[in-house]
């Protein structure tokens, strides 16, 4: 039975997918993390920063500086909630809009690249643990808080 440490494997992956991803976005001036932020909020228009934060499972700082960036390109705007003027509610904007259709496909590359020769029962299996595990390191990083 093999006990390698899941964690070495997980920063593997993760170091190799920013890199991949970052190199493919540089001519965008825009880094994963914040392509990240756009395809959430491609699906989540009018969400407050605290509500991206808690479903990106990103911490308050990180999150700000993130949308810093994405606010200062002019990809996303802040605006005045509707019902409550002190709310801030995130949309992307058009120019926005225009570099999520153009950088999509790189998502999907690099997708099909983690799940190269597995079946589609091992991808499903795959997504859900990854799922689990990330809520689990979530949720006991939230608790020791």
């Amino acid at each position: 039975m093999n006990h390698d440490f899941p964690g070495k494997h997980i920063t593997i992956i993760s170091k190799n997918v920013n890199y991949y991803f970052n190199k493919k976005l540089e001519k965008y001036n825009i880094k994963r993390n914040q392509l990240q932020i756009l395809h959430y909020l491609n699906k989540n228009k009018g969400v407050s920063q605290d509500e991206l934060g808690k479903d990106l499972m990103m911490d308050k700082i990180s999150v700000t500086k993130i949308l810093k960036g994405l606010v200062s390109e002019q990809y996303v705007e802040k605006r005045e909630g509707e019902k409550d003027k002190r709310r801030k509610e995130l949309y992307i904007t058009e120019k926005g809009y225009e570099l999520h259709d153009e950088v999509y496909d790189i998502t999907q590359e690099v997708t099909e690249i983690l799940f190269r020769g597995f079946s589609y029962g091992e991808e499903q299996i795959a997504r859900e643990l990854l799922i689990r595990m990330s809520k689990n390191i979530y949720e006991a990083v939230q608790d020791s808080k």
